[in-house]
């Protein structure tokens, strides 16, 4: 008998059952297993199998004995340990009483009273009579047309959604575009007074990545909208927001036998909510929590101020270049943990006929003054560069302003304030930023594109463009 510690993968606890193998619990760095039997002198009540390549420690009991034979003090701070191990364990799994089994063995990757006690209090949430999908769309297809000229065929619903991908990558000689397959991922749910949509942009390109931002995006959402009736309290949402956020990490990491190393992403989930109550009593309204890791982000524009807001604002404020995304999911840290440097759960209350914008970087960064070869003083700053702003907050709120007056200026031109017809405008924005790029890499595929914005603006991507109309959908 023997008590073992992982010092780096993971493993799964699997036991046979009448109905079959059942998983108890995934087990990380740190983590120990073999206490029970070691505690009862028994045989292994269930089976540790790695998902990876694993490392671990093991101690074995007649090594334990000896030692604790010259050192009584030690034995006793040993079994306390145990105790508190076990303990853990039985506090999450009654913790989380309307979860699966497999879903409570998931590990929490975020520490959730730090980010619950921060949203804001007075809110009641409109309950959800009918908690059935109206309807939900996931995309992009691995078939369907990205192409930049395939911007009107959208993924809609009547005039209060729309959605599309497209790639603004060169073509190469073999009329293949760069970049391929598409690693954007999006997924939206609507419910009568809620809806829930998910956005992905997976790190780098191939076919791991692509995988990594599908999981990640379709487990975030399927486990919202499963559990969106246990939704009674602004609370209780930012918990299973952050619950979601570890079910889409474990669904990143985990490995198929035989399976490639894992890609990242990063993950923006949403869940609009109906409002009866909030503070001060002002009546009825709505409400958007957004949990964030990486650099996608939600806009909101009101159409009667005619104005845009992010509601992501901070979430660029930690990247150490602008080819860092500043979090991601997926085994990024000493091989299974994700990097969550700017990861945040906010709140923000928004009018009925809003619209929202969900956005992967290939939108927002043909946004961006700085990639679009705009000096600064021409934007009213007194700097002759942008990199003269030692302070990369302070940049990013100046870069913000542009931003956001830009977007609303795009969205302000359209004829009719309709998702789709906003969602082609942006694109096509998008697409227009990038055609000097775009030439220079198809009529120059041996030459590095020249780092200079004022010739060729913009930054060619995996871009994806989500618009949802506030309001109720049954």
């Amino acid at each position: 008998q023997c008590i073992c510690q992982i010092v780096k993968g993971s493993c799964r606890i699997e036991k046979k059952t009448i109905n079959g193998l059942r998983i108890l619990g995934i087990l990380e760095p740190q983590e120990i297993f073999g206490e029970i039997s070691f505690l009862n002198k028994a045989e292994a009540t269930a089976t540790v199998i790695a998902n990876q390549s694993t490392q671990i420690y093991m101690i074995e009991r007649s090594i334990l004995d000896k030692i604790f034979e010259t050192s009584i003090r030690l034995s006793g701070r040993f079994y306390h340990y145990l105790a508190c191990q076990i303990g853990t364990r039985l506090k999450n799994r009654l913790r989380y009483p309307n979860e699966s089994s497999k879903e409570g063995s998931v590990k929490d990757i975020i520490n959730q009273p730090s980010y619950i006690t921060e949203l804001p209090h007075g809110y009641v949430i409109s309950e959800n009579m009918e908690h059935k999908v109206i309807t939900s769309f996931r995309g992009p297809n691995e078939d369907e047309d990205n192409l930049p000229s395939s911007i009107t065929d959208q993924h809609c619903y009547h005039n209060l959604f729309c959605a599309k991908t497209i790639s603004t990558y060169p073509l190469a000689k073999n009329k293949v575009r760069e970049g391929e397959p598409i690693c954007d991922q999006y997924s939206i749910h609507l419910m009568s007074k809620r809806a829930i949509v998910t956005i992905a942009d997976g790190c780098n390109w191939g076919v791991q990545v692509r995988e990594a931002a599908n999981r990640a995006c379709r487990v975030f959402t399927q486990y919202i909208t499963k559990h969106s009736t246990e939704i009674f309290s602004l609370h209780q949402a930012g918990f299973l927001m952050l619950r979601a956020m570890g079910m889409a990490q474990y669904a990143v990491t985990v490995n198929k036998e035989n399976e490639a190393r894992p890609g990242t992403t990063t993950l923006l989930g949403s869940i609009l909510l109906k409002l009866d109550v909030q503070p001060n009593n002002q009546c009825q309204g709505w409400g958007i929590l957004i949990a964030a890791v990486g650099d996608c982000k939600c806009f909101l524009y009101n159409p009667k101020t005619k104005l845009c807001k992010d509601l992501t604002d901070h979430n660029r404020e930690l990247s150490l270049a602008a080819t860092d995304c500043g979090g991601r999911l997926g085994p990024v840290i000493d091989g299974s943990l994700p990097d969550l440097r700017n990861f945040s759960l906010s709140f923000s209350t928004v009018e009925q006929d809003d619209l929202l914008f969900f956005v992967s970087d290939g939108v927002h960064d043909n946004l961006d003054p700085y990639q679009l070869g705009i000096n600064p003083k021409s934007i009213g700053l007194n700097y002759n560069s942008w990199d003269e702003i030692e302070n990369n907050s302070d940049a990013e709120k100046y870069k913000n302003s542009y931003r956001l007056e830009l977007l609303a200026k795009l969205i302000n031109s359209c004829s009719n304030l309709n998702p789709s017809t906003i969602v082609q405008t942006i694109l096509q924005h998008c697409v227009t930023t990038n055609i000097n790029a775009v030439n220079f890499m198809q009529n120059n595929p041996s030459k590095r594109l020249p780092s200079d914005y004022t010739q060729y603006p913009g930054k060619v991507d995996h871009t994806t463009c989500v618009c949802l109309k506030v309001g109720q959908y049954l």
